[in-house]
């Protein structure tokens, strides 16, 4: 029995490359046409972050993608709900290591 994503959405594959959405997917391509046109470097998929506080590891945060622009990184996030778990992880992001999420 397959089952339903409780979000609607469809995992989609590019590039071999398993996305949790169409959206996902076509900012993964959009991502690819700023990288081949050198508006951005440096595009990884899915970079884990360890969430640690004191040493001590509370969780990990999977964003969509993580890349440079303009010698900034960037952390970036396709939502289209944002859950109460991924608030909570967002939030420690900026806590623990000063970084913000840019929501797409």
């Amino acid at each position: 029995m397959i089952r339903k994503n409780k979000y609607n959405a469809r995992k989609t594959q590019k590039d071999g490359i398993t996305f949790d959405s169409v959206r996902e997917a076509q900012r993964y391509l959009d991502l690819c046409v700023l990288e081949r046109a050198r508006d951005i470097q440096d595009l990884e998929i899915k970079p884990v972050y360890r969430i640690s506080h004191k040493g001590e590891p509370i969780c990990k945060y999977i964003p969509d993608c993580r890349y440079k622009q303009d010698g900034k990184i960037i952390i970036e996030d396709v939502k289209g709900i944002r859950t109460e778990v991924y608030k909570l992880k967002r939030n420690m992001m900026k806590a623990f290591y000063g970084i913000d999420i840019l929501e797409t």
